[in-house]
């Protein structure tokens, strides 16, 4: 394809990709021909220098040290806070009464006002209902409840609450009771000296703080019996173990203005409290009543005791508040609700984390106004899912990521890494760390599930009880063991050591797995189910694939948080691991995608390949592709293409073509051929990849790159709307897709598809020419002109239209788009007036340096992302509904053609959609503007116009590179400048892409 290697060549040209730092190992050079790679003799010796050998070693590992779960705590533990050395367990138990349930109060005969509150012992009820027991002439109103009748007076209840009423005089007292209402009382009588009240307790609406050891252990109960008014909503420990939280008071208070009109008043009272490691608690700031709802949005507290709550609230707008650490009121910041940024602080100094216009996390000082100062900006190396986390004595503050946790000193205005979660005996999904001591142990939370079978003879409680108990002695068991549990840990060479030490739930699925996995590596489906099988931790459930007549047992899911502690690993640990080869991979790492229906995490699998294997441990180097370098000069992946160019090599790669296609670094021969290394493969093969798809991956016929899956985009048409006409040109796609057949919203969707066609077609990225200041060009312009500026205002929408840009997904789609329009339609390709068919965005790629002598071994791992088990088709166990419905209409297309074909297979039975409402299922649309159809089966016809246009000749789309973003922002000032011309709008176009090419 003429238009390929152009765009390969300018996707390598941008460099906007994800940069990746590592090592390699010298190897013999690869006996490449001179035809083949003509520079790679001279080339290799400066690419591979001595020194730059794969001589990685593990600089530190991470070991989970096993603490108790904290699940025989009272109600469900909804987070865990840790600082200093003291950890916090925060239940939200709702029905939480205190002795039996009742409690009393004295009222003072003269005040009529409680003096005193205290437990009720069980049974005392003084109530009555009776009206019989009210002396002659003393009436009670019709919502009036009888407590206690004494001689000289009454006790009821009523809206006012409760009352006292003299029989002589009349005279009605109420008594007021902070935090009971009538209904709340059970009874009341006289002792002579005071009255005493019996009120069943309400429940308690805060939250509870349970105190616990740095080893997770529960030490004391220490429940905020503060009032039944308010909640907890914000917690936050410091570096010296010191629990900070906000108490929030909401109210509505209502005024009668006149007969006809009330007027309603949001109340807000926020209270901050401190409660120190010993269990002292103090009111640290609070008690105002405000008129108006606040919301309290987070709050961080210096090493020095400052205390800064961002709020948010009809008045003042977005405000930082800063307290001394006696409470005290020091500053008030406006801040910009915006600018997403969180905020923390050094000394008296506040900061913000914040994701920049260049995609970058950074940090920087916010100045009184609450401006941030960009100017100041310390660049990092985070994603932009991050956490902020309290300093100790090693860091001012840390930051914590998907991929790595950093630790910030203000003074240096240095930002370090301190560990990688990959480099951690912790899965990936157990990230979510809340504290860290001394840059050294890290504390982590994981949630853990356990399935528990109901027996017809036991109670669940019953059950869920004993398993509480088992689980906290198996916590204590562990604590004790924890020196031996540093040293062996998730090793299955060194099982015999310390066999009887190493007793966590988790270890022992993690051993059962690696044993599991050892004897089956062929087949992971099979492994994962019978790893399933061993877990000692969950019961035998039936397997979906095992469905029989037999009723399944029943069963309930119980989920629990349980904090987990990660230690630096010992000098013999850190000596085994590097005992093994050191795999280094680099790229855009912590990408998580999604295929038909089923999450994928490149750092998960890296996991499991270590756990699995005790002679070669993978190791990611993450380059963010939006983080920049320190002076703005480069980003992620430039950083890591200049320093593979100055000899820095992984053994592989991964990244996202659409930020760098690595092509010029696959010119001077530095990948490996990927066909070589699938040569011996016995399921993924060099003629089962579309050949269509597979041209992509080459450069000087060298595979140096390969891709599981892609988007494929192309044209489609009713017959009739295109009056049998072939290939088009542009001039013949202007004509046909007007405003009324067409399915763009708005202009600058319309301009947005058909750009990235005719800027691929009229752009040579190797002679940098382009052809935008043409007349071609600017019918393009005033086409799309004509739809409406805005989405919705225009018929888009509300029928299938005769010419539209779609994402290929099934032979199914074009069977529904062929029914509701009831004509056949065409699949008529890309207007070039060319052979281009079809617009492709390649997924994920992965290459292989040529210096690794680990070759087969990277190929190991990258392999699973082309079997059948990954496209979902080698699976034997049953699937969700979720991912039956992501296999009726995927978003990403396979690149082995007998995966294709499978999928065109499946899609032509309608497997799945027999799969989620039977085999009887006879399938009906209703269109959105209100016509039924019944959904005929796939005809061999359609599925092959399907075929036909997956399989056409194909282009690299160039939407969300620099070069795209630069022609439509250009193009679309014709939109918005009245006073612009067509001819003035395509020769600015022509300058600024000329710029570019030229400028790179």
């Amino acid at each position: 394809m003429k238009y390929s290697k152009r765009i390969i060549s300018f996707l390598a040209a941008l460099a906007v990709s994800v940069s990746f730092t590592s090592c390699k190992e010298k190897e013999e050079p690869e006996k490449n021909t001179e035809e083949e790679i003509p520079e790679v003799t001279e080339q290799e010796p400066v690419q591979e220098p001595e020194e730059k050998g794969n001589e990685y070693k593990l600089t530190s590992y991470y070991e989970e040290i096993p603490l108790a779960n904290m699940s025989s705590l009272t109600g469900e533990i909804t987070d865990i806070l840790y600082g200093g050395n003291q950890m916090y367990a925060i239940t939200d138990d709702t029905a939480y009464t205190s002795g039996s349930g009742l409690m009393m109060c004295n009222i003072d005969l003269t005040t009529m006002k409680r003096s005193e509150i205290y437990n009720a012992p069980t049974g005392y009820f003084y109530a009555s209902d009776d009206i019989s027991k009210l002396p002659e002439g003393v009436e009670l109103g019709e919502n009036d409840r009888l407590f206690t009748v004494f001689t000289d007076r009454v006790i009821y209840g009523n809206e006012k609450g409760v009352c006292v009423k003299d029989f002589k005089t009349g005279l009605e007292r109420v008594i007021e009771l902070a935090g009971t209402t009538d209904m709340d009382v059970l009874g009341a009588f006289c002792d002579g000296k005071k009255y005493v009240l019996v009120y069943q307790e309400k429940a308690q609406t805060l939250k509870h703080f349970y105190a616990a050891s740095a080893e997770g252990e529960v030490i004391e109960e220490t429940k905020m019996t503060l009032g039944y008014d308010g909640n907890i909503e914000k917690a936050y420990v410091n570096s010296a173990g010191d629990l900070y939280f906000t108490k929030v008071e909401r109210s509505k208070e209502t005024t009668v203005v006149s007969a006809t009109e009330t007027k309603t008043t949001e109340y807000t009272k926020i209270e901050l409290y401190r409660m120190k490691p010993d269990g002292s608690l103090s009111r640290q700031v609070g008690g105002e009543k405000l008129p108006y709802e606040i919301k309290i949005n987070d709050f961080f507290v210096s090493g020095e005791g400052d205390i800064y709550i961002q709020e948010s609230d009809p008045v003042k707008g977005s405000t930082i508040q800063q307290f001394d650490c006696y409470g005290i009121r020091t500053a008030t910041y406006n801040i910009d609700p915006e600018a997403n940024a969180k905020y923390f602080a050094s000394g008296s100094e506040l900061w913000a984390a914040f994701t920049d216009e260049d995609g970058s996390v950074g940090i920087a000082p916010v100045d009184e106004t609450g401006v941030i100062q960009t100017a100041q900006k310390i660049y990092t190396d985070a994603g932009t899912d991050y956490k902020l986390l309290a300093g100790d004595a090693v860091y001012d503050a840390y930051l914590s990521d998907a991929a790595s946790v950093y630790g910030i000193r203000f003074s240096e205005r240095t930002i370090e890494e301190v560990m990688q979660w990959a480099d951690a005996d912790i899965d990936i999904k157990d990230r979510n760390c809340i504290g860290i001591k001394d840059a050294g142990d890290i504390y982590c939370l994981t949630k853990q599930t356990l399935e528990i079978m109901i027996e017809e003879s036991a109670a669940a409680d019953d059950i869920m009880a004993a398993e509480n108990e088992t689980a906290a002695a198996e916590g204590e068991e562990k604590t004790d063991s924890e020196e031996d549990a540093d040293e062996d840990q998730d090793e299955a060479d060194s099982e015999e050591e310390s066999e009887d030490e190493d007793s966590d739930d988790e270890d022992s699925e993690e051993d059962s797995e690696d044993e599991e996995d050892e004897e089956n590596e062929e087949d992971e489906e099979d492994s994962e189910e019978t790893d399933e099988d061993d877990d000692e931790s969950e019961p035998d459930a039936a397997k979906p694939s095992e469905t029989s007549a037999e009723a399944k047992p029943k069963t309930r899911t119980e989920e629990y948080l349980r904090p987990i502690r990660l230690a630096k690993a010992s000098e013999q640990r850190l000596e085994e691991l590097n005992s093994r080869r050191i795999i280094t991979v680099a790229g855009d790492i912590y990408t998580t995608f999604n295929v038909y229906g089923e999450e994928y995490s490149v750092p998960e699998l890296i996991k499991e390949f270590n756990r699995n294997n005790d002679k070669y441990f993978i190791h990611p180097k993450n380059y963010n592709r939006g983080a920049v370098s320190a002076d703005g000069a480069e980003n992620g992946l430039e950083k890591l293409e200049k320093e593979m160019e100055e000899g820095f090599t992984p053994d592989f790669i991964i990244y996202n073509p659409a930020d760098n296609d690595f092509s010029s670094y696959a010119k001077e021969g530095k990948f490996a051929e990927i066909r070589d290394l699938m040569a011996g493969d016995p399921e993924v093969k060099e003629d089962d990849l579309m050949s269509n798809i597979a041209e992509f991956c080459t450069v000087d016929n060298v595979m140096y790159r390969i891709f599981p899956f892609f988007t494929g985009r192309t044209y489609f048409a009713n017959e009739s709307a295109t009056d049998g006409k072939g290939k088009w040109k542009m001039s013949d796609f202007l004509e046909e897709a007007t405003v009324y057949n067409t399915v763009y919203p708005h202009e600058e969707a319309a301009l947005e598809d058909i750009l990235s066609v005719y800027a691929s077609v009229n752009t040579d990225f190797e002679e940098k020419t382009c052809k935008f200041d043409t007349e071609e060009f600017r019918d393009v312009l005033r086409w799309a002109d004509a739809f409406d500026p805005v989405e919705g205002a225009g018929p888009a929408g509300d029928k299938v239209y005769d010419i539209r840009f779609e994402k290929l997904s099934t032979p199914a789609r074009l069977n529904y788009e062929e029914t509701v329009t009831q004509e056949e339609q065409i699949a008529k390709g890309i207007p070039s007036g060319g052979e281009a068919e079809l617009e492709i965005t390649p997924g994920i790629c992965f290459s292989v340096l040529k210096t690794s002598d680990c070759k087969d071994v990277s190929w190991s791992f990258i392999r699973q992302f082309f079997t059948d088990n990954f496209y979902s088709w080698g699976e034997k166990r049953e699937l969700t509904e979720s991912q039956i419905k992501a296999r009726i209409s995927p978003e990403l297309l396979p690149v082995r053609t007998s995966v294709m074909e499978k999928l065109i297979a499946d899609s032509t039975s309608m497997k799945y959609e027999k799969m989620l409402n039977g085999d009887d299922y006879a399938p009906t649309v209703i269109t959105t503007w209100g016509e039924e159809y019944d959904l005929p089966d796939v005809s061999a016809a359609t599925a092959e116009k399907f075929r036909k246009a997956v399989n056409g000749n194909a282009y690299l789309s160039i939407r969300g590179t620099e070069y795209f973003d630069i022609l439509m922002e250009e193009s679309s000032k014709y939109f918005t400048d009245p006073e612009m011309t067509v001819e003035d709008a395509s020769a600015n176009v022509q300058r600024r892409a000329l710029a570019y090419l030229m400028a790179h």
